[in-house]
């Protein structure tokens, strides 16, 4: 029976651990297929440089994802083929590093789409915030009755009140509106709220305003939003590159040293007599 030297056992653990990486990474690419943008909605939701639909860099990540699983399962496969079929070990060991070789270009592709999003992220936001200061503190509100339509909805969705906070709106110089309410559907309790706010003379009708509105406002609540999902996103999807990176460095290392050890092995002397 073969005695298996340290460093082969050590690249024969790496191998299996490549192997189980690879089919581990294939399902959960597979899940995350079939759940669509459930999960991973606001990470996507950007544009790219490769188009302004979120299926874009949804379909790169996934497409990654699936070669990234094969180059990691086709690593595994091919070391323990080389360790074991040492006959033919050199051609094995050329597949391997081409398969690391392709998995280093999945590498690649994924951070470059994560980092474009994470760009795309912040001049997204901004817009949020551009377009919010607009309806508030521009009368946008007041004069375009879509922009009034597409804010209330937000408000009332987003459980927010004007851009930064509630105050916005007196800022501008007019009202709170009704969709501030915090009650919900009871209207009733928000009796200092919306245009007919304006006939009260109460002289704290401002105060009891604020006090029936969110005290958050949209833009804030956007950006929390968006920030703890991506920071989730970035997070997850981070450590698995991450993993894996760590996983095939430490395999190119070892199949190097490996050729290298036969390699002085067959250049012995005596190696000959030993076959």
């Amino acid at each position: 029976m073969r005695v298996f030297s340290c460093i082969e056992w050590t690249f024969i653990i790496i191998c299996i651990l490549q192997i189980c990486a690879g089919i581990a990474l294939f399902t959960l690419n597979i899940f995350f297929v079939w759940i669509e943008n459930i999960f991973i909605e606001g990470y996507y939701t950007s544009e790219s440089l490769f188009g302004t639909e979120p299926q874009h860099n949804y379909t790169l990540v996934s497409c990654g994802y699936f070669i990234l699983s094969s180059a990691l399962f086709c690593c595994g496969l091919f070391g323990l083929s080389a360790v074991y079929f040492w006959r033919t070990r050199t051609c094995f060991i050329v597949l391997y590093i081409l398969s690391v070789i392709v998995s280093l270009g999945c590498f690649c592709l994924l951070a470059f789409v994560i980092y474009n999003v994470m760009l795309h992220q912040r001049s997204r936001l901004n817009s949020y915030r551009q377009s919010y200061d607009f309806i508030v503190l521009q009368s946008g509100y007041s004069q375009d009755p879509s922009s009034m339509h597409y804010f209330d909805e937000t408000q009332q969705s987003l459980r927010c009140c004007g851009s930064m906070s509630a105050s916005d709106w007196l800022v501008a110089g007019g009202y709170i509106p009704l969709s501030c309410c915090k009650y919900g559907n009871d209207t009733e309790r928000c009796g200092h709220l919306g245009a007919q706010s304006l006939q009260q003379q109460s002289p704290n009708a401002t105060q009891f305003g604020l006090l029936e509105a969110y005290d958050t406002g949209c833009y804030v609540k956007q950006a929390e939003h968006e920030t703890q999902l991506n920071v989730i996103m970035y997070v997850f999807y981070s450590s698995i590159v991450g993993g894996t990176l760590l996983l095939q460095i430490t395999g190119l290392v070892l199949v190097i040293c490996y050729k290298i050890r036969n390699f002085n092995v067959v250049m012995r002397p005596t190696y000959s007599s030993r076959l």
